[in-house]
């Protein structure tokens, strides 16, 4: 699936935060820049892989619980899970 239509999907589910999106270097993933408190997320190609709707229930649940100083995280996958890295 390309980030595009990842994002679109994503889009719809994060209540169209989603403002813009870029590809990580060397298309290691993508980063999402949004509205509100967290302003960037960097997301890594295995968070990517792990589906549209397990990847926005977690960054909803991470947006929701976000410091008001914290603007930029990086979602990964460690120990099988997503993570904030």
């Amino acid at each position: 699936m390309s980030y595009g239509t990842l994002v679109n999907q994503l889009e719809e589910r994060l209540d169209n935060r989603i403002i813009a999106f870029d590809n990580l270097p060397g298309h290691g993933g993508c980063i999402l820049y949004l509205e509100g408190p967290v302003k960037r997320i960097d997301i890594e190609r295995g968070a990517l892989e792990r589906g549209v709707d397990e990847l926005a229930a977690f960054v909803r649940q991470m947006m929701a619980g976000a410091s008001a100083t914290i603007e930029r995280v990086v979602v990964g996958v460690r120990g099988g899970a997503l993570a904030v890295m």
